[in-house]
């Protein structure tokens, strides 16, 4: 594999803080009982009560709070549902999403590149997707670098685009579904000129049911490679 420096960037659906190896992760859990809705609820269930037993009859009363009982534990039972699905994230769109690359040659002033994106599904459900994009920037051999200044601060600028946001997923292959547990590979090649010094790769994965177009922020990851021979030209 070529010499690399890593930067993702953190899409909505990343886990601070989360190490996605740790299966064992112990949470906290903590009862939502303080919601202004289930206060009122209990707080209206309770003078109703109140009423029953003292201005009618204990014997309704009883039955009041008998026939309750179902639908009581049925509330209480969502809410510990709902509050723990929030605190685990066991159905939250949870992948690793990572990008490699070699580099063969070079031959005829041009390297074969190689783009191998990866995506993991960490989480409980399958992940749908119609659109992979790759973005390749180059920095040219002997050229200073400067600071981007369309980017953050800081941040060195890739002047020259050699891959302009391509969607690599194959025509046949659309969509791409990703099953819990399974590691999907992709791969893309293409030429690059062997002027080039070094490569700013990004990948962005869209969810089926999220598109960019309408405003969801895709899953990114961003690496530079420096270009150099990493197999038989």
């Amino acid at each position: 594999m070529s010499n690399s420096t890593e930067q993702s960037e953190e899409s909505e659906d990343d886990l601070p803080g989360e190490d996605p190896d740790n299966n064992q992760q112990t949470h906290q859990f903590e009862w939502d009982l303080t919601a202004p809705r289930l206060v009122w609820g209990i707080v209206l269930l309770t003078i109703i009560w109140l009423f029953l037993f003292v201005f009618v009859s204990r014997d309704i009363a009883g039955q009041f709070i008998s026939g309750l009982t179902p639908l009581i534990i049925v509330v209480l039972g969502y809410v510990f549902d709902q509050r723990l699905r929030e605190i685990e994230r066991k159905h939250a769109e949870r992948i690793e999403f990572t990008i490699d690359a070699n580099f063969y040659g070079p031959k005829r002033d041009a390297f074969l590149g190689e783009f191998l994106i990866s995506v993991h599904n960490k989480s409980l459900v399958k992940h749908k997707s119609e659109k992979i994009t790759l973005e390749v920037l180059g920095l040219e051999r002997g050229e200073t670098p400067t600071e981007w200044p369309g980017g953050r601060e800081g941040e060195l600028e890739f002047p020259h685009k050699l891959i302009d946001e391509v969607n690599i997923i194959p025509e046949k292959m659309s969509p791409i579904f990703v099953e819990p547990n399974v590691n999907q590979p992709i791969t893309y090649t293409s030429p690059i000129d062997e002027k080039y010094d070094y490569l700013l790769a990004t990948a962005k994965f869209n969810y089926i049911d999220k598109p960019q177009e309408k405003g969801f922020k895709p899953h990114t990851v961003q690496r530079v490679f420096a270009l150099e021979s990493t197999g038989d030209s």
